[in-house]
This record gives structure tokens, sequence and C-alpha cells, in this order.
């Protein structure tokens, strides 16, 4: 079972995908808290310098320009990246794979440089999560908890991450980014509708 963390940078994924794994180990559950791979992409990344989208980046000012060669690898790395994640999970014994981020995130950086059809390739090669959790905060939250980006491009991501969400065909919550890390891991159990392992197993031992 996959359970991903999505969202802008400053949004809490890596706070919450470690505490909703702790308090399923508490549990009684087997999980492993991962932070997606993106190996190949990286590599691609650190050969070209500069990443795809950027505050500075002609297409957050001009959305219709196409995409450059320079670009061209790190998508098609991505693409494969994706499938091979796909293929190597199904050899994971972990009961619950908590991601830190997950292939969608990737997505936002295409979304103003390929038309849709690609990406809609791209949402069938990989795995579908059981839940996807998208971590929303406002723009001025997410620029005072990363500086590195001004409050303009994280309006602009985050319109993205809606964006790749009404494309999703698997479980999307939205939830306030804002909001204390313990109350955020309670929904999520909720909608997973998971108890104490404990706790299920007095339930069924009274009942013999």
């Amino acid at each position: 079972m996959i359970v991903c963390f999505i969202g802008v940078d400053g949004s809490g994924k890596t706070s919450c995908a470690k505490a909703l794994q702790e308090e399923l180990v508490r549990m009684g559950y087997d999980s492993k808290y991962m932070h997606y791979p993106y190996q190949l992409f990286r590599v691609v990344k650190r050969a070209f310098h500069n990443p795809l989208i950027t505050p500075t980046h002609p297409s957050f000012s001009n959305p219709a320009s196409r995409t450059s060669l320079r670009e061209f690898p790190p998508i098609v790395l991505s693409f494969l990246e994706a499938l091979t994640f796909r293929l190597t999970n199904r050899t994971r014994d972990s009961q619950f794979r908590i991601m830190d981020r997950y292939a969608y995130d990737l997505i936002v950086n295409y979304m103003m440089k390929i038309p849709h059809w690609p990406i809609k390739i791209y949402l069938k090669l990989i795995e579908r999560p059981t839940l996807t959790i998208l971590l929303d905060v406002d723009a001025q939250t997410a620029h005072h908890r990363k500086p590195e980006a001004d409050a303009a491009y994280y309006e602009f991501e985050r319109s993205k991450y809606k964006e790749v969400c009404q494309l999703l065909s698997s479980p999307v919550m939205v939830i306030d980014g804002e909001l204390d890390r313990q109350a955020i891991v309670r929904m999520v159990l909720q909608s997973l509708r998971l108890e104490p392992r404990e706790k299920i197993g007095l339930t069924t031992t009274s009942r013999h």
C-alpha cells in the first residue's frame, strides 16, 4: 500500500510523511518511509545545471514557450524512472510505503511545457498510490518556509498541483498544510480506516 505526500516546497511533506510512518509503526503496522527516488532525473538535472521551471525561467512568464532540447532528456528520463519504480516497487515487502514526494511532483514541472496527452501516458506508467495527500499552503507561507523562490512562483506552482490532482484517477485528499502535524496524521488514518492492530486482535478474540 502506497500513501504519498505531494505539494509545494515548504508544505510539510517530509515531517508529515515521517510522522505518519512512525504512527503506523506504533499502531503495529509494517511501514517504511521513502523519499521518491529521482535518481535519473537528478543526473540530467545536474548535467544541465538548471531546473526545468524556476521563477526566472521563460515559461513562467511565457506559458506558450515550447520544450527546448535541453529540457527534453529530463522529461524522457523521468518517464523511464516512473516505469522503473513501478517494476521494482512490486518486489518491496513493507505493508505500507509512505512516500515523501511522488512521481506526481515532476508533472508540475511539465504542465507548462508539454501537452496533456503525454502526461496522461505518464500517469498510466506510474504505480497508483492507495491515497495521495496534497498538502496545500498559501504562497506566503511557502515563501516564509522556503525563501528560495518568491510568493508569485509558489502561487503558480500551487495551481499546477491542483491541476495535477484533477487528472488523477486514484483517491486524493487535499489537506491544509498549516494544520498541526498530528491532526494531519489523524485525518489520513481516518481516511484509510485504520485501527491499532492490538485493538483489532482483541476484537477478534472476543468473538470466539
